[in-house]
């Protein structure tokens, strides 16, 4: 019963594949017409000359750090901590090999964005590998530490004395 009252609420109508098509060219075609209509208005809009960032170490510090901001919490950490000169048109960051390796998959993008920021195509990124090794720093106790500048200044003992200061 259902089936008769769909049947004779909405009868069939049959669609030939000319009329499928054609509706879809038709779809294509305004699509096609609106991206036109785009281009040409932004082509006609008046190109005014935009205000080129100098690349100096403060704009790119400022650079640097707002590309960090598009970054994960980790890899903004890691690009807010380096140093980097500029050469010419080459931003030189060194940093050890185990960096180099956190660096490399956002190094393309990152030379993409300081490119586009100061608006010059010159700009290069070079990552030089830093095998310095970082002095090993130890945590002194009190004791420890009263014996290091002693070493350094004998005169401390005395002092200690005149004012009667104790080491807890």
């Amino acid at each position: 019963m259902r089936e008769n009252v769909i049947k004779t609420l909405y009868p069939p109508i049959q669609i030939e594949i000319a009329e499928i098509i054609e509706a879809s060219d038709a779809a294509v075609q305004a699509k096609i017409e609106a991206a036109k209509e785009e281009t040409l208005e932004t082509l006609s809009k008046v190109n005014e000359p935009q205000a080129v960032v100098e690349l100096n170490d403060v704009n790119l510090k400022a650079a640097m750090l707002a590309f960090a901001s598009s970054l994960s919490p980790s890899a903004a950490a890691l690009v807010k901590m380096f140093l980097p000169k500029i050469e010419v048109y080459d931003v030189v960051l060194s940093m050890q090999k185990a960096n180099i390796n956190l660096i490399e998959p956002i190094k393309v993008e990152w030379q993409r964005f300081l490119r586009d920021y100061f608006s010059n195509r010159q700009i290069t990124l070079v990552i030089n590998e830093d095998n310095t090794v970082i002095a090993q720093t130890k945590a002194y106790t009190q004791r420890e530490q009263l014996d290091e500048i002693v070493k350094e200044n004998p005169i401390v003992i005395d002092l200690m004395k005149r004012l009667n200061l104790k080491l807890k």
